[in-house]
């Protein structure tokens, strides 16, 4: 089946989901422009591992080329598995999830492109607040009202409404290392200094110190300001300028400088601070290598991605972690163990669920299951099988996300002839995805319940089961 080409006919915007192509961009400098734009996406490939606020895919060979996007022949491009978006040289390009697809497809023929696009773009944002990886504001409830649907315009957004309310609150304040002239011995006497430049020139009345001094100057203040100044040269929202604006008069006493990365990587917050590591968090994201600034500090380039198994996997774990605390425990990345004795074929499940006692293992796979036989991956049953022997764990779950059409979940038995075993296997479709025609705030409310409710559902059955042997 050949993948549907998108045909919207606004040249600035181009709306993909996974896996899906376009030859929107096939005009005279359709070389230059693609060029240029795989220098870009090149180098965020090769540093995208050495940037902590984004995912990383361990699963994709380590090549220096770039798997964002793939160039095709005849001029077509084509997404693969991450989502986002990219802004580059006035082009705006939202990678939106294959769940979606029918949507995407909708896009440019409905007189609702806004608000699909938007809805889908709140989708993703909902899924990041459970996420453990990224550190945003874990309430995104006002964002209903926020009307421009760019993904970039709604992260500006939400950096400059929560910083400001957190600076308004409680500004940062630091011991910062200073070395300067005074009248007075203060902190440590810089001798050397002091014989160098002072009493060999006769300035008797004046020392040389190094101290430190608590200041609303300091590298972290410096970089919100810096963030904050780069941003108000790229949104267009009128309500967001007006916060950015408020956090640079609050940080008005504190250097205008230019930072980087590698400067929000050296600033330790204390742990109880949690509202300031979620700023920095922000800011590590803009100033990362995904972002580029011309000579006037405007922002000119900006890739915000993330593969899609990955954000799945996460938000699974995040979101049973914390709607479902009471009755579940539930780890991570479980300690991995070989499927052979020689230590090859490494085996490391998603995550171990705890339930009255039980140990679960659960996969996530981000996979759209074929509707028309309704049977799951042959390769996925064999690891499911493999954990189960080397875990020693009867009872294994896959989560699938559910799209549009649901399936029926399928209580699968196997039987281990040699240490005459059951393996219990339960696949199950997760609703993870917002209607779209919905308003967001009940859309929250409506699919936490549903989700909630599936998932406790899940070890409900399992307990049925126990009951019957």
């Amino acid at each position: 089946m050949k993948d549907k080409v998108s045909k919207s006919t606004d040249i600035n915007e181009i709306n993909l989901s996974e896996y899906q192509t376009t030859d929107k961009l096939k005009n005279d400098n359709y070389n230059n422009y693609i060029n240029d734009l795989e220098i870009f996406l090149d180098d965020i490939w090769k540093r995208r591992d050495k940037n902590d606020s984004f995912y990383t895919n361990n699963d994709e060979p380590d090549t220096s080329s770039q798997r964002i996007l793939s160039l095709l022949r005849h001029n077509k491009i084509k997404q693969n598995n991450y989502v986002g978006v990219i802004n580059f040289q006035g082009k705006t390009f939202n990678l939106l999830p294959k769940i979606f697809k029918d949507d995407v497809s909708n896009l440019n023929d409905s007189t609702e492109d806004g608000k699909i696009l938007e809805n889908i773009n709140l989708n993703i944002l909902w899924w990041l607040t459970y996420t453990t990886k990224i550190k945003f504001p874990k309430n995104i409830t006002s964002i209903s009202k926020f009307e421009k649907h760019s993904f970039l315009e709604v992260m500006i957004w939400l950096f400059a409404i929560y910083t400001k309310e957190t600076l308004t609150n409680n500004l940062y304040q630091n011991y910062v290392d200073i070395e300067s002239e005074t009248t007075y011995v203060k902190g440590q006497f810089m001798f050397n200094e002091y014989i160098n430049n002072y009493l060999a020139r006769a300035k008797w009345d004046k020392v040389y110190c190094r101290y430190d001094s608590f200041e609303l100057d300091n590298n972290f203040n410096r970089i919100i300001k810096h963030v904050s100044i780069l941003l108000m040269n790229f949104t267009e929202n009128n309500e967001t300028k007006r916060y950015l604006q408020d956090i640079i008069f609050i940080l008005s006493e504190v250097q205008d400088v230019r930072c980087t990365v590698e400067d929000c990587n050296k600033v330790r917050i204390n742990h109880f601070q949690n509202e300031f590591e979620t700023i920095l968090e922000y800011c590590k994201l803009f100033l990362s290598n995904s972002i580029s600034v011309n000579y006037r500090n405007k922002l000119e380039l900006f890739a915000f991605l993330i593969p899609m198994e990955k954000l799945f996997e996460d938000f699974v774990f995040g979101f049973i972690k914390k709607e479902l605390k009471d009755n579940l425990k539930i780890k991570s990345q479980v300690s991995g163990k070989n499927l052979t004795e020689e230590n090859g074929y490494l085996l490391k499940p998603d995550l171990k669920i705890t339930y009255e006692g039980i140990d679960y293992l659960a996969d996530t796979k981000y996979k759209i299951i074929n509707y028309e036989n309704k049977k799951l991956s042959q390769s996925d049953l064999y690891q499911m099988v493999a954990y189960a022997i080397r875990y020693e764990c009867e009872n294994i779950i896959l989560f699938y996300p559910e799209t549009d059409e649901e399936i029926e979940s399928k209580h699968l038995k196997i039987v281990d002839e040699f240490s005459n075993k059951t393996i219990n296997i339960f696949p199950h479709c997760l609703p993870i995805k917002f209607d779209l025609e919905v308003e967001f705030k009940d859309n929250i409310e409506k699919l936490k319940c549903k989700l909630k409710k599936q998932i406790n559902n899940i070890f409900e059955k399992f307990g049925e089961e126990k009951q019957k042997k």
